[in-house]
């Protein structure tokens, strides 16, 4: 066992052991068979591989079987239990927790016979990083720690109000020393479990293969094709590899047994079917062609006492994004009315009503956030400590009196003129468009259609997410990920100056909390004053509305027979039933 200790800090991370198998006596079975919906990522199996750009949860479900990082959570474990993988070792970690030093094993290769060094890790981060770029992931890096000129770097001249220096790749906190030393310089330290989450094992670490991402690249340098191409000729160095793929219907991934960690993934094959139809993959779990069924609206009462049928918690809270610099709907640049379309939500029926497995959501942080001490196991869930109860309004924030109030003053304002916006969902998702009709009446009928009118309109997903980033949208359907174990990080999103911004909400007070508690001197705080930090942030989100949080899914999920959990209980802190798979904390598509 070692001990990584800085400042007042103790990390106790466990070195590989050997999995007894949980006196299990039946035989491991060798393939698990997965569906999702057509709809998720806009109806494609795959779109992108490239790890700087990824955005769906699709895309990210397979990359996280063809590449691994410095470290893995033991997957066959449930606890966080941290295994040097493409590292030798646990990170040798300074005195004063600046410098955090990785050993890279020798001998490894991509599966085209490339070499894998420290310089792939370098190569790999430049590019992230690469203000020509741009990409979407890089925000890590000065986010969740912060790399020394990381963010300088990324933002170059497009710094805002050029607040920044103008620095070269030199000067960033990232160097491969040799080919096997790989060191990264923080500019403040950071806990411990957020430096291993964020260096070791986030996905913003996955390599890229630098001939291949070069081949890719344009002549000004500002995209790479990199990952959109053929997927069964993308290179891999993860523990299992696609072996077939048919567009939009169908992908295969075999166990790859020259992975260093095979010993810990178990499964031979894992297939992953694309379908539309909530009763077509009811009917393909039921004759045990599936393993494993995200219990749809349409059949909730049939799974919800089976018992195969699991409950576990959702990561994050769905919103209705409001243009709040709308020039269209002048009345949602009035806070006023914003309040008044929160406050006339009746949010678990809402829920119930478009998705049957799915809770109220008042907030903008889910049920899985924690606050607390992992490793000392005090962590609790934020939504029920005192500071999470306390930043939410009483009945899930459904209130018609209060909402009334707010209304009438907006309706004033609007010179007592009938306000009319449209909201959008995503196209060719039968439950969100129920989620919009019943929005639709809800609101309509809180106010009168003689004074308001709802436009519900369809969407693609991409094509909505778009006109949040140009405020070209007026109200629509929407989410950002969340981690469940630094969900400070995770409030970047709101931050004024976050890259991949779909929000119209800035605030000074907001933007230094999230610094204090990322990187400055909340970081180390007590539990309580950061608890009390994040509740802050939740209030000022709350107070101007840029988005109406509504509901938040709870991943009810039949699993076969022949899928075991490693777990019986839901454990906290985002490592769920422990699915026995690549990565038990990535779920199926919701």
């Amino acid at each position: 066992m070692k001990k990584v200790f800085f400042g007042f800090v103790v990390l106790t991370m466990l070195v590989p052991l050997a999995f007894a198998g949980g006196g299990r006596s039946q035989p491991e079975p060798t393939e698990m068979v997965q569906v999702w919906r057509g709809t998720i990522g806009g109806g494609r199996l795959v779109n992108n591989l490239n790890p700087h750009t990824i955005s769906s949860t699709n895309d990210s479900d397979i990359a996280n079987f063809m590449y691994t990082t410095l470290l893995i959570r033991n997957p066959r474990s449930t606890e966080w239990e941290f295994i040097p993988c493409i590292a030798s070792s646990l990170p040798d970690i300074s005195e004063d927790g600046l410098v955090w030093t990785f050993t890279i094993r020798r001998g490894l290769t991509w599966s085209t016979g490339t070499p894998i060094n420290a310089h792939s890790f370098e190569y790999s981060l430049r590019m992230l990083l690469d203000p020509k770029l741009v990409n979407r992931n890089a925000t890590t890096y000065w986010t969740s720690v912060d790399i020394v000129n990381a963010r300088a770097y990324f933002l170059g001249e497009n710094a805002p109000d050029h607040d920044l220096p103008i620095v070269s790749w030199e000067d960033v906190g990232i160097k491969a020393l040799d080919d096997y030393t790989l060191q990264f310089t923080l500019s403040t330290p950071t806990l411990p479990l957020i430096g291993i989450l964020t260096l070791g094992t986030s996905s913003s670490s996955w390599l890229v293969h630098e001939e291949l991402y070069e081949r890719g690249m344009n002549a000004d340098r500002t995209e790479t094709s990199y990952g959109t191409g053929d997927v069964l000729a993308m290179p891999y160095f993860g523990p299992y590899r696609i072996t077939q793929f048919v567009l939009d219907q169908y992908i295969e991934l075999e166990k790859v047994e020259s992975f260093i960690l095979s010993e810990y993934y178990t499964r031979e094959l894992f297939s992953y079917r694309l379908v539309d139809l909530d009763t077509v993959r009811d009917q393909l779990f039921t004759a045990g062609e599936t393993d494993s069924l995200s219990i749809p609206a349409a059949s909730y009462e049939t799974w919800r006492e089976d018992p195969r049928t699991r409950q576990g918690r959702g990561g994050q809270p769905w919103h209705i994004y409001l243009n709040s610099q709308s020039t269209e709907v002048p009345a949602l640049r009035d806070v006023n009315f914003r309040q008044a379309l929160y406050y006339s939500v009746d949010r678990d029926t809402l829920a119930h009503a478009a998705f049957r497995t799915f809770i109220g959501a008042a907030g903008f942080v889910g049920t899985q956030a924690v606050v607390g001490d992992v490793f000392a196991g005090t962590v609790e869930a934020y939504r029920d400590s005192r500071y999470g109860i306390q930043a939410l309004p009483a009945n899930l924030g459904y209130d018609l009196t209060i909402a009334r109030r707010y209304f009438d003053l907006a309706f004033a304002a609007n010179g007592n003129r009938r306000i009319e916006f449209n909201l959008a969902y995503f196209e060719g998702q039968d439950s969100m468009r129920r989620m919009a009709e019943v929005l639709q009446e809800m609101w309509m009928n809180a106010f009168g259609a003689d004074r308001l009118n709802v436009v519900i309109v369809a969407m693609l997903p991409s094509a909505l997410y778009d006109s949040y980033a140009d405020r070209t949208h007026q109200a629509g359907i929407g989410s950002m990920t969340q981690s469940s174990l630094n969900i400070w990080s995770s409030m970047q999103v709101w931050t004024t100056d976050f890259t991949d911004k779909i929000d119209t909400f800035s605030n000074r007070e907001f933007d230094e909390l999230f610094t204090r508690t990322t990187t400055g001197d909340l970081l180390f705080a007590t539990a309580d004053e950061r608890a009390w930090a994040l509740m802050r942030m939740e209030q000022l989100l709350l107070e101007y509305v840029p988005a109406i949080p509504l509901f938040q899914n709870t991943n009810w999920v039949a699993y076969s027979e022949r899928t075991h959990l490693l777990s019986e209980e839901f454990l906290p802190a985002g490592l769920g039933f422990l699915v026995d798979r690549v990565d038990p904390m990535v779920w199926l598509s919701p």
